[in-house]
């Protein structure tokens, strides 16, 4: 029986509980070890400054890789049960592991994907004997996120994944003894992988000298002249980051001829403790100027037009949309706000968040409790700087940003008479998973976009395509 609640376990190749994982209520992440299939449970005392989450037990049974990330040792080390001791084995500066690439049999590290932006690869220092495989492999996807997925139980046919920014995930029969691999199934088969908008990646340096990454997906044949844009921030806001990979909102904007920048500013996840961290308690201060500096360089570069840019967003995302809208009212032509969080206060007193100690750490955390902090970083108090249009959408059912920051945005915004469109669906919650509420959202979209920043180009509905 696992020692700790809330977590997982790891067992080694005779399939026996060696290694416990949880997190207490003040989000902390702990975790025990047994030595040897019969002894007592030992606190794992993680060595390193950042977090470290065990990830498998090696097939010698003493070795637990380990994914940490610390500030300088972000990637991947060697636990040993034995000693105590911790070695690294692939490291990057920049960024944590992503996924892992492990031998055949599922028992030995190979290698690890980072993320920095565009996927890549380090492969550990001493050579595994199926580090061939899977250099053919990704020779074979050049430039492709690779996972294999499962094997035979001889080892020699797996399954392989591949998707990029052009593909969504496709599924190949490969037969490793002869080389071959054989197509079998695509997420998305209507997809044409020509037709996509590529996704750069690039990192931007903010006002304060932190560096953040962001990705910049232009439409097709966009040519050199700045486009309309959209600035579309991703939720969390702390742990989610934008990530390389077929995007299927990204890439309709983009058909639309849209410019999409997605920045990860600070406090996004998977850059390292640090970068997480950093975030804390600067909603409305330091996160929001991210946004704002990668918007100013988007125009700085030629590739935003600065008349026409948008900000658009989910969740946290919707939280910065209204705080770009007010913060830096001449900068947007437009926002979006969808399922979005207005009011900080109200973030103690609805959803499901503060319903668990755990998710009121969190958002002391997060948002700290100061009553006039909370007040100046929650957009709903300054929507009297609102100069741009605005569309609020949300659905009636949402727990997490509870439907009544809808609500509350709606009564400002009337008592400050400043105009805006709304949708409100029944039976939706945290985003809008019914196919024809999905088919509306996508077309209420694309209008307010068009209408505002679009060009004769995009004035087709998703309903007629």
């Amino acid at each position: 029986v696992s020692p700790l609640s809330r977590g997982g376990v790891l067992l080694d190749s005779k399939q026996r509980l060696r290694f416990a994982i949880g997190r207490d209520d003040d989000l902390e992440l702990r975790a025990a070890y047994r030595k040897h299939p019969d002894s007592d449970w030992t606190t794992f005392e993680n060595p390193l400054e950042g977090e470290a989450i065990p990830l498998a037990i090696a097939g010698d049974d003493r070795t637990v890789y380990v994914s940490s990330d610390a500030n300088d040792r972000m990637g991947v080390h060697a636990f040993d049960l034995e000693t105590g001791e911790v070695e690294p084995l692939v490291t990057h500066k920049l960024v944590e592991a992503n996924s892992m690439l492990w031998s055949r049999d599922g028992d030995e590290l190979v290698g690890v994907e980072f993320l920095p932006g565009l996927p890549q690869v380090l492969f550990v220092d001493e050579p595994h004997e199926d580090r061939g495989t899977w250099e053919s492999l990704l020779a074979t996807f050049d430039g492709m996120h690779v996972r294999v997925t499962s094997t035979t139980s001889d080892n020699n046919v797996a399954i392989v994944a591949t998707f990029s920014d052009l593909q969504p995930p496709t599924w190949y029969h490969y037969d490793i003894a002869n080389g071959k691999l054989q197509y079998l199934v695509s997420a998305r088969p209507q997809i044409n992988p020509e037709a996509m908008a590529p996704t750069e990646s690039y990192w931007l340096t903010a006002r304060d000298g932190l560096d953040f990454q962001a990705y910049v997906t232009r439409p097709v044949d966009a040519g050199d002249k700045p486009l309309p844009t959209i600035m579309y921030i991703h939720g969390g806001p702390h742990g989610p980051r934008d990530e390389w990979a077929y995007q299927p909102e990204t890439q309709m904007l983009a058909n639309r001829g849209y410019v999409v920048i997605q920045p990860n500013y600070r406090g996004s996840g998977g850059f390292g403790e640090f970068f997480e961290e950093t975030g804390y308690r600067k909603w409305y201060g330091e996160m929001q100027d991210d946004i704002t500096d990668a918007t100013l360089w988007a125009i700085e570069q030629g590739i935003a037009d600065e008349d026409r840019i948008c900000i658009y967003g989910a969740s946290y995302g919707g939280y910065a949309t209204l705080a770009g809208l007010t913060k830096e009212p001449d900068l947007y032509a437009c926002g979006f706000a969808f399922v979005g969080v207005y009011d900080l206060e109200l973030m103690y007193e609805y959803g499901d968040i503060p319903e668990r100690k755990m998710g009121r750490n969190f958002l002391e955390d997060a948002i700290g409790r100061d009553e006039a902090e909370l007040k100046a970083r929650s957009p709903i108090n300054h929507v009297a700087n609102i100069k741009a249009p605005l569309y609020v959408a949300h659905g009636e059912q949402d727990i997490r940003a509870h439907v009544e920051h809808f609500y509350h945005v709606r009564d400002r915004l009337n008592k400050e008479n400043i105009p805006f469109e709304q949708l409100l669906v029944p039976k939706e919650g945290h985003g809008f998973y019914k196919f024809e509420n999905r088919v509306n959202y996508a077309n209420e979209l694309l209008g307010f976009f068009d209408r505002h920043i679009g060009t004769p180009t995009t004035s087709d509905s998703v309903a007629s395509n």
